[in-house]
């Protein structure tokens, strides 16, 4: 297993264990970060910013997701895509 995939594990078991919202989000992030930065894999990353986006709506850092999403939609399917 390659250390990228055990980070995304890892972020994943903390995110689960951890009560403090803010520090779950935090590890959604990292996940996201990882799928993004170091796999490059743009189809996780925004399956996994959905996914913080549907369980944390309040997040302060929800504007940004959101344009981080449209984004990435535009660079996969053109810029027509919908959001």
């Amino acid at each position: 297993m390659k250390d990228d995939e055990l980070a995304v594990i890892a972020y994943r078991e903390a995110e689960k264990r951890t009560t403090a919202p803010r520090r779950q989000l935090g590890y959604a992030m990292q996940v996201a970060g990882v799928y993004r930065e170091y796999l490059q894999d743009t189809g996780k990353t925004m399956v996994e910013l959905r996914r913080i986006l549907a369980q944390y709506p309040d997040a302060p850092n929800a504007p940004a997701i959101k344009n981080e999403l449209a984004a990435l939609k535009a660079s996969q399917f053109g810029s027509t895509a919908s959001s």
